[in-house]
């Protein structure tokens, strides 16, 4: 009887913090196991199929500044974080507008603007990220194209807006969902 009894205790408590983990952010350093199934559940709440891009420019602001800094390989670049990918595209992330990532062909243009759930994105997890056409030149500029939940420091999913898995990154390295690689990438924090 005893051991039922703590065997119940310990399913109870068990629970009470799978519970707690599901509905509260965590703090980076703390690890859970999250399934694609899971991230997906989380990652479309509240998406939004269509947002107005048109207030952001075609260009790169400050395109000559970042272009030294992706020919460096990334890194900080005054108050902006530029990340740099295999295909010669780049993104910035400033601190000035930190609730938006902004990602630039290799010649500068706007081709996506991503809009981020939460302004810490070092250390709440799990956060997401809405990813929109903004290029000009596209007429279907505006429409959600990517949704991406990052789930750890060094794990992150990315969903095309049908729901299915489009790519899993871990630290630098893109999977596919058939577990090839997809690609890579040069990230800098602070």
């Amino acid at each position: 009887m005893k051991r039922f009894l703590a065997g119940l205790a310990l399913a109870i408590f068990s629970s009470g913090l799978v519970l707690a983990q599901e509905t509260q952010p965590l703090r980076a350093g703390v690890a859970k196991t999250w399934t694609v199934d899971m991230a997906r559940e989380e990652a479309f709440k509240n998406a939004r199929p269509w947002v107005d891009v048109s207030q952001f420019p075609g260009i790169d602001p400050n395109l000559i500044e970042n272009k030294m800094a992706v020919e460096r390989g990334g890194g900080k670049e005054g108050n902006r974080v530029i990340t740099v990918f295999d295909s010669g595209t780049y993104s910035v992330q400033s601190a000035n507008d930190a609730l938006r990532g902004y990602y630039y062909s290799a010649s500068g243009e706007l081709e996506f603007v991503e809009f981020l759930s939460v302004y810490d994105r070092y250390n709440i997890y799990p956060f997401k990220t809405y990813r929109y056409i903004a290029s000009d030149a596209d007429s279907s500029r505006g429409l959600l194209v990517r949704i991406g939940i990052q789930v750890g420091p060094s794990d992150s999913f990315n969903f095309m807006p049908t729901g299915k898995l489009l790519s899993h990154w871990i630290n630098s390295k893109c999977y596919s969902p058939d577990g090839s690689s997809c690609g890579t990438r040069m990230t800098f924090k602070d």
